[in-house]
């Protein structure tokens, strides 16, 4: 008997064969427990007896009426619901989820307070840890009872970095949903919205390169697989593809918030539905995955691991919403042409060119996703497999033809409509340039027909998007600070702090002993003389120069002059040389070309062109000078005059004819 603070429970209770417990606690304050077995619903209301929809399978109903007056209204009909998903019924360490969700009440479901639903809003079921209080308000309670099959751990995450988004999302520590080969999986609370979302968190330490490595620093090529998975997520956004809210990244680990799937896998789903859906059932969720693929391949990416396991279920009610989990394998093929080489995928769903990349060096398309997914729609309308994982997927098309005739010779087989047998041989065929893409498959008469039918699955589908909602924001990967870092990098400064050599004294070293004393430069001259009986040491350095090699300039005005800055001596090495004047000049080639143009006007240009001719002569070599270039307005302007204007000689010429002119008259 297992003692809980519920008190105890009944006798009945085996821990072996029941997976919790409810105790409702009625108007008059009696408690009455419920055993809550393997596949078992419990449905709580006015008038649970009648059902809306058909149950099929091992789920064992069982109504609970709360309400003693039948015209109550807080309660309704058919008020709220509990049920377990179970992962794996062979493993008694997997613990089963138990949920409760509310069926559209008027009233409301509350859990520890919070509405978890009513009328008008989305049917969100909501997973009981154990102690959780439901109500139905104003008068009915009712305790949730599940023993752990595993004593709480510690959080796999750093402290310092969960601390960094704790205002957006809580994470349960004490409440694991799964465990992989590099991260465990918790159950968290959207702060905001208090809704409950699944957070997987991946210890990089786990990933080292070797076993015995207690760094930080984890298998880049793992590292970078792990975190390909979340910058492919973050650019998808549809409502049949798993939505990722947000990442969070450090030097330690990696925090991947995602919805919850309240209806488990596809595997559990067929379970839980004791054998294969209905046509019309398979239809409505192969619809669905033919979607998300069709958008998926439109983004170039490939998922490689298309299996029941990676295929969830947000409602378990017919007409559920369906969504493609786990791109741990996904990978943007468009940079590599749309063909890969790597082997990847699970025995059973892999495509048979995937099986032989390695040897065909071939490589393989988006296609493998399309074996995938009808090897997955296979086994919802037979609850087998088309190839079984002992047998691997190393087969041919002859030898898949006769597959498909063994397999059809099988009851389930047999029950196939035509339809269906011939979308599964369009999607299983050994070339993949015969297989139909995700556009082809959604216009299949599988899907397409009877009108009236596709019609229906087309509304429910419609239908079951209604709620989602687009992603609202893109920053979506977020780096943490490097706070494990700077730690690592504080206790290795610490750590290579001198040890105090205790052998050392003013007088004595222990390093006189250890290394042996270099013989000095001296004594190594002298030793190479006495060899070569010479008096001169011979060396092969080459001298360099250590003086300024200074360079003389000059230049010319318009008139040919020049001034002159003798040079002071040679500057040291260490010294810097002033090569600067502070008056302006143009260079010497433009004053002798404004000198050419001048000399067949002007006498007076051409002396000044003599005059500075000498002047250079004599400054050679002399002159440190920095010219600039005569502004070209001031240069055109002197020009324009130097044609226009009257000449120098003729203007003396003709004061030597007035002065003539007037000693004439007046000698008359």
């Amino acid at each position: 008997m297992f003692q809980s603070p519920l008190g105890h429970l009944s006798e009945d209770y085996d821990e072996q064969q029941h997976i919790g417990a409810l105790r409702w606690e009625d108007e008059e304050g009696g408690t009455i427990d419920t055993l809550i077995a393997h596949g078992d619903e419990l449905i709580i209301g006015r008038d649970p007896f009648v059902m809306p929809w058909p149950r099929s399978g091992t789920c064992k109903t069982f109504p609970i009426p709360i309400a003693v007056d039948a015209n109550c209204p807080f309660i309704s009909k058919l008020h709220f619901r509990i049920y377990s998903v179970i992962f794996d019924k062979t493993d008694p360490s997997v613990q089963p989820l138990i949920y409760c969700e509310d069926l559209e009440s008027r009233n409301g479901t509350y859990v520890n307070g919070l509405c978890i639903g009513m009328i008008g809003r989305e049917r969100l079921a909501y997973l009981l840890s154990h102690g959780d209080v439901i109500e139905v308000r104003p008068n009915w309670r009712f305790k949730f009872h599940q023993p752990s099959l595993s004593s709480p751990g510690n959080c796999r995450g750093n402290p310092d970095d969960i601390e960094c988004f704790q205002d957006l999302y809580t994470i349960k520590k004490d409440r694991v949903l799964g465990t992989g080969q590099y991260g465990t999986v918790y159950l968290a609370t959207d702060v905001a919205t208090s809704k409950q979302i699944a957070c997987k968190i991946v210890d990089f330490s786990k990933v080292a390169d070797h076993p015995y490595d207690t760094s930080i620093v984890a298998s880049a090529e793992e590292r970078v697989k792990l975190q390909r998975e979340i910058l492919i997520l973050s650019r998808l956004n549809h409502p049949h593809i798993i939505n990722m809210r947000r990442a969070f990244f450090s030097e330690t680990s990696m925090y991947t918030f995602t919805d919850l799937a309240p209806g488990g896998d596809l595997y559990s789903y067929i379970d839980r539905n004791d054998g294969p859906l209905s046509d019309c059932h398979a239809r409505i969720v192969a619809r669905q995955l033919l979607e998300a693929l069709k958008y998926l391949h439109s983004q170039g990416i490939v998922h490689r691991d298309i299996k029941p396991e990676n295929i969830l279920i947000m409602h378990t009610n017919l007409g559920g919403r369906v969504v493609l989990a786990d791109f741990g394998f996904a990978i943007d093929a468009r940079p590599k042409g749309g063909r890969m080489l790597s082997r990847l995928g699970t025995s059973g769903y892999i495509a048979p060119e995937v099986d032989l990349v390695e040897t065909s060096n071939v490589g393989y398309t988006s296609a493998a996703d399309m074996f995938s997914l009808g090897a997955s729609i296979a086994l919802l309308l037979t609850n087998h497999s088309i190839a079984p994982r002992s047998q691997g997927t190393q087969v041919s098309q002859i030898q898949l033809e006769e597959l498909f005739s063994d397999l059809e010779k099988d009851a389930a087989w047999q029950d196939l409509t035509s339809r269906a047998l011939r979308f599964l041989r369009r999607l299983i065929a050994a070339d993949p340039e015969l297989r139909m893409t995700a556009e082809e498959a959604l216009e299949h008469s599988w899907i397409t027909k009877p009108p009236t039918e596709a019609a229906a699955i087309e509304q429910c589908c419609r239908k079951m998007v209604q709620y989602w909602k687009r992603r609202d924001t893109d920053e979506v990967v977020i780096e943490l600070p490097q706070r494990q870092a700077k730690e690592l990098q504080e206790k290795s400064r610490r750590s290579k702090s001198k040890i105090p050599d205790a052998s050392s004294s003013p007088y004595f070293s222990l390093e006189r002993h250890l290394h042996r004393r270099k013989a000095s430069q001296r004594r190594t001259v002298l030793e190479g003389l006495s060899k070569t009986n010479s008096q001169f040491v011979t060396t092969n350095d080459v001298s360099k120069p250590t003086r300024l090699r200074i360079v003389s300039t000059h230049g010319s005005d318009i008139f040919g002059k020049s001034p002159e800055r003798p040079v002071k001596g040679q500057l040291s090495g260490d010294e810097e040389g002033l090569l600067i004047s502070n008056t302006q000049y143009i260079t010497s080639s433009a004053a002798e070309e404004i000198s050419r143009e001048r000399a067949a006007d002007s006498q007076i240009e051409a002396d000044c062109q003599s005059m500075s001719s000498r002047c250079n002569t004599q400054n050679t070599n002399q002159k440190r000078t920095r010219t600039v270039l005569e502004d070209p307005e001031e240069k055109n302007l002197r020009d324009e005059v130097a044609k226009n204007g009257p000449k120098v000689a003729e203007c003396e010429r003709a004061q030597d004819r007035n002065h003539e002119e007037e000693s004439g008259s007046s000698a008359t």
